[in-house]
């Protein structure tokens, strides 16, 4: 496992606690272009082609195969053959409703909603947690990332620990 998705797996704990209390937003808004979670590897390829680089292992946590995928730009963990986790760093990618690297911080709140900013030595970061398609709340979550009030990063994943 790289080292991101180490750091992922470490803060869903504290995110499944903190669930009831985070503001939602609805499945239909959570795909990066036309990618998202719960896809297969298979419609990674068929919509985004070939990777950059691909690295196949066995997972340490759950036994199963999971594969990380590198496009420019994104980065994608797939355990099973379903992505749990999606990680924008470049500006190619955009959320339905815009939202993509260097948007304002002012513009994400106003379109997804007020959100506790939790404050580092170098970003400021909000989070979502992802309703399921029948608007029941799930344990998937939306962080974003924010550098300068802008949007350096964007994070979309599954617990898979």
């Amino acid at each position: 496992m790289t080292k991101g998705f180490v750091v992922l797996i470490l803060i869903f704990p504290f995110l499944s606690f903190a669930s009831d209390s985070l503001p939602s937003i609805e499945n239909s808004d959570c795909y990066i272009g036309s990618i998202s979670l719960n896809d297969s590897y298979e419609d990674v390829i068929k919509i985004l082609g070939t990777p950059l680089r691909e690295n196949r292992h066995k997972n340490e946590v759950t036994g199963g195969e999971g594969i990380e995928i590198k496009y420019k730009g994104m980065a994608l963990y797939i355990l099973d053959n379903d992505i749990v986790t999606i990680e924008v760093t470049g500006g190619l990618y955009k959320m339905p409703n815009g939202i993509g690297i260097g948007s304002d911080q002012e513009l994400v709140l106003k379109l997804l909603g007020e959100s506790e900013l939790e404050e580092t030595d170098k970003n400021i970061s909000v989070f979502y947690v992802i309703k399921t398609p029948n608007g029941e709340f799930s344990d998937a979550f939306l962080k974003i990332e924010f550098t300068d009030k802008k949007v350096t990063k964007i994070i979309m994943q599954f617990p898979y620990v």
